[in-house]
Parts: structure tokens; C-alpha cells; sequence
């Protein structure tokens, strides 16, 4: 099965569904087209309301992870000196 990705914003209930109506979808950036027997609706919007869900929800969020797990703490700094000095002194 071959799946496109198509951005939609009009209609949120369409969010992280799938439109199994097959046809040929333009290749952003490029000149052509490629057939797809499907298409994965995401809405940008949608998705930046998921992704800030997850880490703030109570109680299974990422933040709640992050107060009581050792080893995802451990995890965090290792990931914050990467971004913040990149040269990795262990």
C-alpha cells in the first residue's frame, strides 16, 4: 500500500485519520504526481495541541514521567547538554 500525508486544517475530526480514496497527489516541491491507494490526514494545529497534551496530561504525561523516573531523568540531562554543549564529555 502506498499512503500520502495530506495536511488538513478545515475539518479537525479528520486528524490522524486515514482517506482511503486512491488517485494521484501532487509531490509538494516538485513537478509530478505519485498514486497512492490512501492518504494520512494530519491538522498542524491538531497535532501542536497532541504533542503539548502529552507532556502536560496527569497522570501518565511526559512531565509526570519526568518526576519519577531515574532513568528518564538521566535521560533528560543527557539530551539538554547535547543541545546546549554538543561536545560530549563523558
Amino acid at each position: 500500500m502506498v499512503c500520502a500525508w495530506k495536511q488538513e486544517e478545515g475539518v479537525i475530526s479528520r486528524h490522524l485519520t486515514i482517506d482511503p480514496t486512491p488517485g494521484y497527489v501532487n509531490i509538494p516541491g516538485r513537478s509530478g504526481k505519485i498514486y497512492c491507494n490512501a492518504q494520512y490526514i494530519i491538522s498542524i494545529v491538531k497535532l501542536k495541541d497532541d504533542i503539548k497534551n502529552s507532556v502536560v496530561r496527569s497522570p501518565d504525561g511526559y512531565m509526570e514521567d519526568l518526576r519519577n523516573n531515574n532513568d528518564l531523568q538521566s535521560k533528560f540531562v543527557t539530551a539538554i547538554n547535547q543541545i546546549f554543549d554538543p561536545v560530549i564529555t563523558d
